[in-house]
């Protein structure tokens, strides 16, 4: 069964619209790096904590926070 999607229009009419689905597109990015340099230059973001620590304490807080 075919999907549609109803929209109002001018003056009060309804047009009802197939829905078209098309295939997800291939990711292109394999490796994913994050970079600070924007917010270190333009923020003077000093980090004190490296990524993989900060997430533990993040979860740590998340579990403790919502007693989990």
């Amino acid at each position: 069964m075919a999907q549609t999607y109803a929209m109002n229009c001018a003056k009060g009419t309804i047009m009802v619209l197939p829905v078209q689905y098309k295939e997800a597109e291939p990711f292109t990015t394999k490796v994913k790096t994050m970079d600070f340099s924007k917010v270190v230059r333009d923020l003077k973001h000093n980090p004190e904590v490296d990524p993989k620590e900060g997430i533990k304490r993040t979860v740590e807080w998340m579990k403790w926070f919502y007693r989990i």
